[in-house]
């Protein structure tokens, strides 16, 4: 239950497309040649001592003008609810550098979130908020901050709801009414006073309160 709430509260507070195909076993075959086994050097860990590693990690060799120089982490694996499949992939460059995460938040044995970073740090965010192997979500980031959100609104597999943000503060949000890939019309944010005063009062709790619905 801890693992499956830790990956619920990462869908919904990360903030696009893997070039993998969406929906695709994540078994063995997450994005990139990083994860890929071959020619590496493996080294594995049983945590639970269930007799299933839960760790992996693989080693890469490093070349240089002159052959090969040594070995660096290219990926890590994890499997984070010991069912025996892995959920997580961490890919790595050479210079130790993250360059792309891979998470299967519902273990279903198919990715759900795909992260890409760039100069250590992340530059965008691909979701699938509804399990269905498609993304539904694009979070796009500049200097750490959220810059822009492509929303797929309707699961058609276009995205129709886009919000930009201004230092990472909501501005505006352009709606594709007619799926063409274009807006059609825009809505400015409210001021934050504005939407703080608009937002619902938080649910009463305390000894003399009933306990709050969920």
């Amino acid at each position: 239950m801890l693992v499956r709430g830790c990956a619920a509260l990462l869908l919904l507070g990360c903030a696009s497309t893997s070039g993998r195909p969406r929906g695709a076993a994540t078994e063995g075959s997450p994005k990139g040649d990083a994860c890929d086994p071959g020619g590496k050097r493996a080294l594995s860990l049983d945590l639970d001592r269930d007799g299933r590693p839960d760790v992996t990690r693989l080693f890469a060799k490093r070349r240089s003008e002159r052959g090969v120089a040594g070995e660096y982490l290219s990926c890590k694996q994890v499997d984070l609810n010991h069912d025996g499949r892995k959920d997580l992939w961490m890919h790595y460059g050479p210079e130790g550098e993250r360059t792309v995460e891979e998470m299967d938040l519902d273990f279903d044995g198919r990715v759900d979130v795909v992260s890409f970073w760039g100069g250590a740090k992340m530059v965008r965010q691909e979701l699938d908020t509804d399990f269905d192997g498609r993304p539904d979500i694009l979070r796009h980031f500049e200097n750490d901050k959220l810059a822009r959100v492509e929303r797929d609104t309707n699961r058609d597999g276009r995205m129709d709801h886009r919000e930009f943000y201004e230092g990472g503060v909501l501005d505006r949000i352009g709606f594709d009414d007619d799926g063409d890939g274009r807006v059609d019309r825009w809505e400015r944010a409210p001021a934050p006073a504005e939407a703080a005063s608009a937002a619902p009062p938080p649910p009463v709790t305390g000894p003399t309160a009933e306990p709050a619905k969920k």
